[in-house]
């Protein structure tokens, strides 16, 4: 037995552990991403670093005490002391993640589902509409976005400017997606209304109706609350109504969307003007908080209703003052935001992040690594631009749905290359003139992941941190050809020998490989339908 200290806490510790499995032992988490309890320490990714403060058996050239060394392949020795939650170490944990994040070529959150200004899951609406299952794309779509038809009759498409696709064959047509899923569902006169979180007893009042008052009533609605919105014009809609041409948005459309916001329980008081027909005291007393959305408030007179708010009283502007050009969709998007600040305010829980907290960009891609990315298997076909008056057919929309890179990574939510990130505060542009290589990408059979549904394995390099877990998978599951290393410093990644298909490879531990991959260098490629 060895006794060890880590972090002052004094361990009795079997000889021959290392410091890793000293911690575990004692409940110290130590973050890795190269290591499994499985195979042999790799000591790549050097996330596990720890200072030693006390010497340890000698080694090649010996080891002096208070060196950085990793947890994973450091054996214990007795009176080691060990730290692993110091500034000092916290630090250098940080810049081996920075270095591995200056090689790492990829997008945690696709570039539509960043730029849009309601982050609405694009890539899994694409996907779904790819499938063939345009109910899930319905559903997927009515999640964060109220009005997808009135949207996509309006909106400019910044989601279509940052699509990596653009470079072959023009970009997703996004907008005209989203607006043939919501218009398939309005023309079955019962369009689907989601469902309602349990009543929460509070009312809410919201003053406007137009764009950000129609987006933060229905998402008030969905989360159980209560809700009046009050506007001084005849018909809800705001400029949607007033300040959009028939032409470009034909009224029947605006009219039913609003029906489905009608239809979640939202009470209408139009006709009905902040100050002239409704005292702000009267809003104070019966309502538990309020949203002001009109755009038609002077800055001074939002100042003034502020001030006279009682105390505590909850108050969240959302496009309160509407600059000349704005776009709908951020308008929509300031009235999600808002009616989850005052859901947070009103229950105290936590408002869900929009976008996850740390993120990485691949930035602009060229033509050639889009046509790399392709072989994933998006279809090759050119984008297909219908006018409002000329619908897409199903079959239509699934080829063009299809011709989705899905470029954002499948394993953002298991990646722990970026949780470590973000828990140490990694910057992933500290060392930019790091080798960053063109992303190769290799599918497997159809046949290679249990249970996937028919899925096949993807292998992203540009993902990859050559912590080598996938070679050590492969052997010990005896593949007869397996994977072997290619290249040299920074451009080192796993290949499969004589230039084979990964499915010659992976011919059985494919699942296996899949769920040891730290990142999203190996993920599931989902199955499309056939157009």
């Amino acid at each position: 037995m060895a006794r060890v200290t880590i972090d002052n806490l004094a361990l009795d510790v079997p000889d021959g552990l290392t410091i890793l499995q000293a911690a575990q032992r004692a409940g110290i988490a130590i973050p890795t991403l190269c290591h499994h309890p499985d195979f042999a320490p790799n000591t790549s990714c050097l996330v596990c670093l720890v200072n030693v403060m006390a010497p340890v058996p000698a080694m090649a050239g010996g080891i002096a005490p208070g060196r950085m060394l990793p947890a994973c392949a450091t054996r214990v020795s007795d009176g080691m002391v060990v730290e692993s939650e110091t500034p000092a170490v916290h630090e250098a944990r940080k810049t081996a993640l920075e270095l591995l994040l200056s090689d790492h070529v990829g997008d945690c959150v696709a570039p539509c589902a960043r730029t849009c200004p309601t982050h609405m899951e694009i890539p899994g609406m694409l996907a779904a509409i790819a499938q063939g299952d345009f109910i899930r794309a319905l559903a997927i779509v009515k999640h964060d976005m109220v009005l997808p038809v009135t949207l996509g009759c309006v909106c400019p498409a910044p989601c279509e400017n940052t699509c990596h696709r653009a470079a072959e064959g023009g970009a997703i047509m996004v907008c005209a997606l989203h607006r043939w899923v919501g218009q398939r569902d309005l023309v079955t006169g019962r369009p689907w209304v989601p469902p309602r979180a349990e009543p929460t007893g509070r009312h809410i009042a919201i003053v406007g109706a137009g764009p950000a008052g129609l987006s933060a009533a229905y998402h008030l609605a969905l989360l159980g609350h209560e809700v009046t919105v009050f506007d001084d014009h005849p018909h809800a809609g705001g400029m949607l109504r007033y300040g959009t041409s028939p032409d470009a948005l034909p009224r029947p459309v605006l009219d039913a969307e609003i029906g489905v916001i009608t239809a979640l329980g939202v009470h209408w008081q139009l006709n009905t003007a902040l100050g002239r027909d409704i005292p702000l005291a009267h809003l104070q007393t019966r309502f538990a908080a309020l949203i002001l959305a009109a755009g038609s408030l002077a800055p001074s007179k939002i100042e003034n209703q502020k001030s006279e708010i009682r105390p505590g009283f909850p108050v969240s502007y959302a496009g309160a003052i509407l600059h000349p050009g704005r776009l709908a969709v951020r308008s929509v998007a300031e009235g999600k935001r808002a009616a989850f600040t005052i859901h947070h305010l009103l229950t105290g829980s936590r408002p869900a992040a929009e976008l996850p907290a740390f993120l990485v960009s691949a930035g602009k891609r060229n033509r050639e690594e889009v046509h790399t990315l392709m072989r994933r298997g998006a279809s090759p076909i050119a984008r297909q631009d219908p006018s409002l008056r000329t619908d897409l057919l199903p079959l239509d929309a699934i080829a063009q749905a299809q011709r989705c890179l899905q470029c954002g990574c499948a394993k953002i939510e298991s990646c722990r290359l970026r949780r470590y990130a973000q828990e140490y505060g990694a910057r992933p542009h500290r060392f930019p003139g790091a080798h960053r290589p063109i992303v190769e990408i290799h599918i497997s059979s159809r046949a290679a992941l249990s249970g996937g549904g028919g899925a096949g394995l993807t292998f992203d390099a540009g993902k990859c941190i050559a912590c080598g877990l996938c070679l050590q998978v492969a052997a010990a599951q005896g593949e007869p050809l397996g994977l072997a290393w290619r290249g040299r410093g920074l451009a080192l990644r796993p290949s499969v020998p004589f230039h084979k298909p990964l499915a010659q490879a992976l011919t059985h531990s494919a699942q296996a490989v899949l769920e040891i991959c730290p990142t999203g260098a190996f993920t599931a490629a989902p199955p499309t339908a056939q157009p």
